[in-house]
């Protein structure tokens, strides 16, 4: 059976102040940044509106059920709730970190069919790389191997997310798939290497639509460990 990593709560304070900076550096491979728009960015681009009753029955169909945590929840119990036993993790969209700016019903309705895509993709994603952790900075937490495991997971989670999502009739069109994709990937990017989260739509970010290639997508991360001097798939920096 393969399974996953699993790791201690880690990170809702690492996210960086709306508008900082630091994530214009990773967002500029998957569209521009207009700092006027800070906060207002609409990055809704399946219509998941009205529809969390029929996810949530398709969720049960798939033998999954979901859980929040974060906020009022407080910390995930990945021990015992983990996609391996039927669980999917959800962060509480009313979180007052400002993790999801969306409506309640389409953070959930989006995080549900995301995070079906991640369980589903688990398996063919250790077969590549193995079993790695999620979170983390690269070169002080997390490996190069464990950062490209991260990043290639979202890109395997979008392409099933659609399926999922058409299966239960919701579509996007090419173009808004390649927004939302670089908006995700574009997050995920910054969270590979620096470990930070941030939510694009409250960066003023705008997601091009044009089609990003896996090996594009992956190479940020090979720069990134050679500038940091990390030689092999499984270095860590030295700490002095």
């Amino acid at each position: 059976m393969i399974k996953q990593i699993i790791e201690p709560d880690y990170a809702e304070s690492q996210r960086p102040k709306p508008g900082s900076g630091e994530f214009s550096e990773f967002a500029k491979l998957y569209g521009k940044i207009e700092l006027n728009k800070i906060g207002r960015t609409d990055l809704n681009f399946y219509r998941y509106e009205n529809k969390l009753e029929t996810i949530t029955e398709f969720m049960k169909e798939q033998g999954y059920e979901y859980y929040l945590a974060g906020g009022k929840h407080g910390r995930p119990d990945l021990k015992r709730k983990n996609y391996e036993t039927g669980f999917l993790m959800i962060y509480d969209p009313t979180d007052q970190k400002g993790r999801i700016a969306f409506s309640n019903e389409y953070a959930i309705g989006y995080s549900i069919m995301h995070e079906l895509g991640h369980a589903k993709t688990l398996k063919q994603l250790n077969e590549i790389y193995g079993e790695g952790r999620r979170l983390g900075a690269l070169g002080k937490h997390r490996t190069k191997r464990e950062a490209l495991r991260a990043l290639h997971w979202e890109i395997l989670t979008l392409s099933v997310q659609r399926e999922l999502s058409e299966e239960v009739g919701i579509y996007l069109t090419d173009e808004d798939y390649e927004k939302d994709r670089n908006g995700v990937l574009g997050e995920a990017t910054m969270r590979a290497i620096s470990g930070r989260f941030t939510e694009p739509n409250n960066e003023g970010f705008y997601p091009h639509s044009n089609h990003i290639e896996d090996k594009i997508v992956l190479d940020v991360i090979h720069e990134a460990a050679d500038k940091m001097g990390l030689k092999g798939m499984d270095d860590l920096l030295l700490r002095k």
